[in-house]
Formats: structure tokens, C-alpha cells, sequence
């Protein structure tokens, strides 16, 4: 078996016997600027990056490297860095330490290109060639404790902590919706979140892959806390952030230009905090409303607390006690019924929501007590299945007049179709329903079929692979099914599935027999890589879109008649086109790189693959064709050099060169 790690691998080994090796002239075009491989003085940093489509391969020209300073920040805050641009051949070359021409202090790297989805890390990246996913439009809803559709609320995308600014944010219309564009949710960090004045602070970072459904989040009620800043001679202060460091996002808004504020995200009354001019003002909460906060005069201290006047604070105090004491006193005198739950899951939980307070009901449902009923708006909340959750409208009328509330869940959503083989005759086969790549859950409990009908009932939802295994002949068909949200009576079709004995994609080795012993996976935009699996000599995987990428990864046969101890084994890459079947031949092109540059590692660059040598190198399985390869070693001269590599049959093209030093 391959010991080849995806999707790449150096392996160390000695190429021995004979061969034929073509030697090339090369014709260097000198390069101005280094290339990953290169580094500055001791005392400087840089980042050398390539920037490629992730699935292409191809350079992107005029990418945007944003260097991003942590702060505290509001939603919708404008993105405040600085930048440096891809040259035409996808390379960044940018001195980032302070000695930097127009330097800031930056804690994050950011990389986005347009019509590409954000590359975020922090500190540096993880690889010399990033790879830049194209993005996709994400269309998010957002709804309340209710379950209703939540208009106005702003929606921000972070692939920072919090402390770093919205990538890209915008509001919802009112039926809750908003498309963000651009989106990469399967790099690094995926945060959203989610400012409305009746609501809590939305803060998440859920799955989603692409679907005809939208990403919905559903958060509970919020208090708002509106007022004016002023500083200590009663002037408005504009521009100021006011809230409270809950997670890092705060919830924090900014003053308007008259001082205004209208901050949102908090479940109950709190002390708020104003962040002007490097200080920290600390205000007591005893009120949400009609707030005065008024900035004392400069200091030198960083962090100062405000105490309100003795008489607001205990006008304000008794104020909210007697609201205390009038709620209290009602909930003592709400009717009680009885709670019956029907269908639920093991792991099911019921709970009760008013606007102000949450109840859990598990222990007095179990136990067969009754349940006070509010005489306000309610809901009853059902969760189970993961993290499935069904909202109930409250109607006390009903319950109080019935005297027993039954909370039904949902009905198991039905899958239906029918499987066949190539000549339309029923096959007898197994199905099963299994979670994606980076998804949680195990694989259901496969369902046997009798003269083909599909009749499975599952609790899943959202995008899913329905997987058909053939028993006799080992055949399978992977395909991917949009489960829609859980209700009653959610019927999903397939339709009819034909499983061929014969998988519709060839895996070929360099020799154009079956390949044997590797690693195959697909590549879809905005989709986990999804695994290719060997059974009975053949490769079964999800079912093929034009536009899809699959890759092929394997140790490659030892040429003859070439000795070099590195080894570097170039997975090959295939875009799909057409309707199929489709053969993939691995690529068998063959490159020897002898790079001199005075013992100094010398950084190689080609196509989306980076590695650095130090000794005779062999790159094997790169397409027949030019290649433009690119060297960087520090104190030396950097270059591009185009290489016209054949297929294996006709030998081994060489690329022998030295690196001058640098003038």
C-alpha cells in the first residue's frame, strides 16, 4: 500500500538502473522582488506568499493581503488595515515588521481576491502557496424566539476573533432573509453574527453546505439600552463605542453624531461600558432607557467607573423592584394544565419561552405535574435529534379550556425513489443516509430494499449523501440529497437511482492500467473534500458535476538511470466536463531540478506546489507541457524559468541552473 500522505508527499529513496535525461537550457527571466524561499535580515519579516483558485490551480492576479489590527469593534465597522497586492503571477512580496514603509501594528492576515471567498489567519500562513476558494453567495434568515422572521437585523461575517472587523455584513429584509456574498465557510474561522434591538447577541459559527434552504438562526429575546454620550461639559460625543465585552464581538455600537446610541444584544438590565479616546468609562445599570452617560473630565487613568447620583439610582432601583414584584406576583397566579409530549426522542428536551423568562418542563412533564400556563405570549420549544428543534405557538385559551396541552414531534422525514440497474430491473440493495466531510453524526443504520423501492424514514436535515450498495456485485452510487427543514408529512424524492456494475469514473496510473493503490478525492466549491473508495478493483464516489475537480494521489514508478535522494510525487488534477463515464490518466511528466546557489535551500515554486531543495530533486507526475517554475534563495537572485516538460516516454527533462548572488 501507498504510504503517500494527500495530497502531496516527499519521499526519500535512490533512483538507480538507466535512462534517458533531457537536458534543457535554461533561459532565466530575472525577478526583482524574492519569491517564497527567501528570507530577510534577522531583524526583518516578510511575507512570500502565491495566491491560486484552489481548484484551478492558476495564479490570481491582484489579490488583496490585508494586514488587520485586533480591537474592540461594532458590527458594520469599516475594515481598517493596510494592503498589499498579487503580482500577475499570483506572488505577494510584502516586508511586514516595522520597518515597513507606512507600517501599523497588525495581528491578522487577511487574503481575498474578488469573486473569491477570504483566506484568514493569524500571525502568518500556514503554507507558501494559499489557495483561494471561489465564493459563494450565502443566504442567511434570521428569526426570533417565535420562530418569525426577523426584519432589520444586521448580519455580520467574520473570519477573525471578533476583534477583527465584519468581512462582509448586511440587513435583513422582511422575511428575515440576507445574501452575503463572497462567503468561504471552509476555511479557518467562520463567525457570524447578528445585532437586532429585540434580540440577544447572535453569535455562532454553524454548518452549512450549499442547498436551496438557508442558513437560519434563531436567537432569543434581547433587551436594548438606549441613551446619549457626553463628555464632562455636556457635549455629544460622536463616534464612541458603548456596550460590553460579552464575547469579542462585544455587543458594542457607536454614538451618533449627535451622541446618541441604541445598543442591543442583552438579555437583561447591565453595567455599560463607553470606549472614547483610550479610556474605558464604566457606567452602573439600573435602567435601559433615557440613559445620560456622561464621560468625566481627561485623566491619565485608562479605566475609570462612574457612579450614578444617589437618588437616580434609587429612583431606578425601586422602579425595577416593583416591576419585579408585579411579574412575580401575576406568575403565582397563572393557571395551571397538564403537558403530554408525543413522539419524542430519547434525547429530547420541552421547555417554555415568554419574552422575559425560560422554563425547563422535563422534570414536571415527567413526574406528571402541571404546568403553569403565562398570560402572555409563550411558545413551547421542543429539541431533540441533535440539534433539531420544533417551535409551538402558546394559545391559553385553548389550553385552559381543554385542561392538557399534547406537544407532538415531528414526523421522520420519508425518503422515496426507486433503485435499478443499467436494463431498469429492481435491484435488491442496501441504503443509508451519511453526514458529509466536517459534519457531525455517525453513519445511520443501513436499510435493505426489496425489488428496489425506497420507503426510509430518517430524522436528518440539510444536505446529506445517500449512499446504495449493490450486495452482490460490491457496486455503489453516492448522491447527494437536500434534505429539507423537519416538519410533518416532508416527503423527499430521489427518484429513480440506477446502480451499473461498472463504476461511471476510471482511475488509470501513469501506465494506463487501473490504479491500484492510491488516494482519490473529488473537489466541489463549497463542499468538503469528498473521498473516492477502492471495491473490487474499482473507484466508487459521489456522483460527478461538470465543473468538479477529482485528484489522484500515488507513489509513482522509479525512473531508470536517474540518482537523486528527493523524491517529489505531484498529485495530478482533472477538471469534469460532460455527462460521463470519464477516465483520468495520471499525469507522468517528469522534471530533475539542480539548482546551484552556494549550499543555500533554494525555494521552488510550480504551479500550486511549493517545496525547497538543497540537492539534485525529481518532480514526478506533472502534466506534459511548459511549466514556469520559480526560484527564490535568500542573498540570491530570484527567477522564472519556463520548462517544456514531455510525457515519460520520451526521458527525463533536467533543469540545471545556478542562482547568482545578489548585486
Amino acid at each position: 500500500m501507498s504510504n503517500l500522505s494527500f495530497p502531496q508527499a516527499i519521499v526519500a529513496g535512490s533512483l538507480l538502473a538507466t535512462g534517458s535525461l533531457l537536458a534543457q537550457a535554461p533561459q532565466p527571466t530575472w525577478v526583482d522582488r524574492d519569491h517564497p524561499g527567501s528570507e530577510g535580515a534577522p531583524d526583518e519579516r516578510w511575507v512570500r506568499i502565491r495566491v491560486v483558485d484552489k481548484f484551478s490551480g492558476q495564479p490570481i492576479s491582484r489579490a488583496e493581503l490585508l494586514l488587520i489590527a485586533e480591537k474592540d469593534l461594532a458590527g458594520g465597522d469599516p475594515i481598517d488595515g493596510w494592503s498589499e497586492y498579487s503580482d500577475d503571477d499570483g506572488f505577494i512580496s510584502a516586508r511586514v515588521d516595522k520597518g515597513a514603509l507606512e507600517y501599523r501594528p497588525w495581528n491578522w492576515l487577511c487574503l481575498r481576491a474578488p469573486g473569491y471567498g477570504q483566506h484568514m489567519r493569524m500571525g502568518g500562513f500556514d503554507d507558501e502557496v494559499v489557495e483561494l476558494s471561489p465564493g459563494i453567495a450565502l443566504p442567511v434568515q434570521i428569526r426570533d424566539w417565535r420562530n418569525d422572521p426577523v426584519e432589520g437585523a444586521l448580519v455580520g461575517f467574520c473570519a477573525g476573533c471578533g476583534h477583527t472587523p465584519d468581512l462582509v455584513h448586511g440587513h435583513t429584509s422582511e422575511n428575515g432573509l440576507v445574501t452575503l456574498p463572497g462567503i468561504d465557510l471552509l476555511q479557518g474561522i467562520a463567525d457570524f453574527y447578528v445585532a437586532h434591538p429585540d434580540l440577544v447577541l447572535g453569535y455562532d459559527s454553524p454548518d452549512w453546505l450549499p442547498s436551496k434552504h438557508p442558513l437560519v438562526m434563531r436567537l432569543a429575546p434581547g433587551i436594548a439600552h438606549r441613551g446619549v454620550v457626553v463628555d464632562h461639559l455636556g457635549a455629544p460625543v460622536p463616534g464612541a463605542l458603548v456596550g460590553l465585552a460579552m464575547v469579542h464581538r462585544g455587543p458594542w455600537t457607536r454614538t451618533k453624531s449627535d451622541g446618541s446610541f441604541e445598543t442591543s444584544g442583552f438579555d437583561q438590565t447591565i453595567d455599560l461600558r463607553v470606549l472614547h479616546g483610550g479610556r474605558k468609562t464604566i457606567f452602573g445599570g439600573v435602567a435601559t432607557d433615557g440613559l445620560r452617560l456622561q464621560l468625566p473630565k481627561p485623566t491619565d487613568e485608562m479605566t475609570v467607573v462612574v457612579e450614578q447620583p444617589a437618588d437616580v439610582y434609587a429612583r431606578h432601583k425601586e422602579a425595577a423592584a416593583q416591576r419585579d414584584a408585579i411579574y412575580e406576583q401575576s406568575k403565582a397566579t397563572w393557571p395551571t394544565v397538564t403537558v403530554r409530549t408525543v413522539g419524542m426522542p430519547k434525547d429530547g428536551s420541552v421547555s417554555m419561552r415568554t419574552r422575559r423568562e425560560r422554563f425547563d418542563l422535563d422534570e414536571l412533564i415527567s413526574t406528571g405535574r402541571p404546568v403553569p400556563i403565562p398570560d402572555g405570549e409563550y411558545v413551547w420549544e421542543l429539541s431533540g435529534d441533535g440539534w433539531c428543534s420544533r417551535i409551538i405557538r402558546g394559545d391559553r385559551e385553548r389550553a385552559l379550556r381543554d385542561g392538557i396541552v399534547r406537544l407532538r414531534w415531528y414526523q421522520d422525514t420519508l425518503i422515496e425513489g426507486r433503485i435499478v440497474d443499467a436494463s431498469g430491473r429492481p435491484l435488491d440493495a442496501s441504503v443509508h443516509i451519511e453526514p458529509l466531510g466536517g459534519r457531525e453524526g455517525g453513519q445511520a443504520p443501513a436499510k435493505k430494499l426489496v425489488n428496489g423501492a425506497i420507503s426510509m424514514p430518517v430524522t436528518k436535515q440539510g444536505v446529506h449523501m445517500l449512499v446504495v450498495h449493490e450486495q452482490w456485485s460490491g457496486a455503489k452510487r453516492k448522491v447527494l440529497v437536500d434534505l429539507p427543514p423537519r416538519g410533518d408529512e416532508v416527503f423527499v424524492d430521489v427518484g429513480t437511482i440506477i446502480v451499473n456494475e461498472q463504476s461511471p469514473v476510471r482511475i488509470h496510473g501513469p501506465d494506463g492500467e487501473p490504479l491500484k493503490d492510491g488516494e482519490v478525492r473529488l473537489h466541489r466549491l463549497g463542499f468538503h473534500e469528498m473521498p473516492f473508495e477502492q471495491i473490487n478493483s474499482q473507484w466508487w464516489g459521489p456522483d460527478l458535476r461538470s465543473g468538479d475537480y477529482i485528484e489522484i494521489a500515488s507513489e509513482l514508478d522509479a525512473p531508470k538511470g536517474v540518482d537523486v535522494e528527493e523524491v517529489f510525487d505531484v498529485p495530478s488534477r482533472f477538471q469534469v466536463e460532460g455527462q460521463g463515464p470519464w477516465t483520468f490518466r495520471q499525469h507522468d511528466g517528469q522534471l530533475l531540478i539542480d539548482i546551484d546557489a552556494d549550499g543555500v535551500n533554494v525555494g521552488v515554486t510550480i504551479g500550486r506546489h511549493f517545496f525547497t531543495v538543497d540537492q539534485p530533486t525529481l518532480l514526478r507526475g506533472l502534466p506534459a507541457g511548459t511549466h514556469r517554475v520559480f526560484l527564490s534563495a535568500t542573498g540570491r537572485r530570484s527567477a522564472s524559468v519556463d520548462v517544456d516538460v514531455p510525457p515519460a516516454r520520451a526521458g527525463i527533462r533536467t533543469l540545471k541552473m545556478a542562482l547568482p548572488a545578489r548585486q
